[in-house]
């Protein structure tokens, strides 16, 4: 029992990332990139979480946010 549960956490720990980077964002409007599929989208930035979402370290004082609180 303790495997089937382990192997499930397992299964849902690599398939939740895959979601988020791959299929899940890219088709819904939270897309604003190019090739995003709603009437409001960016005109030259192709990147998808770009928007929500900076790199790490990119400033270590600030959050990871790509806005202001």
């Amino acid at each position: 029992m303790i495997r089937r549960i382990l192997f499930l956490i397992l299964i849902l720990l690599w398939a939740v990332p895959a979601w988020a980077a791959g299929g899940g964002v890219e088709r819904t409007l939270h897309n604003l990139s190019t090739s995003g599929p709603g009437s409001i989208k960016s005109g030259v930035v192709t990147q998808v979480c770009v928007f929500c979402h900076t790199p790490h370290n990119s400033s270590p004082r600030a959050p990871l946010w790509n806005r202001r609180d």
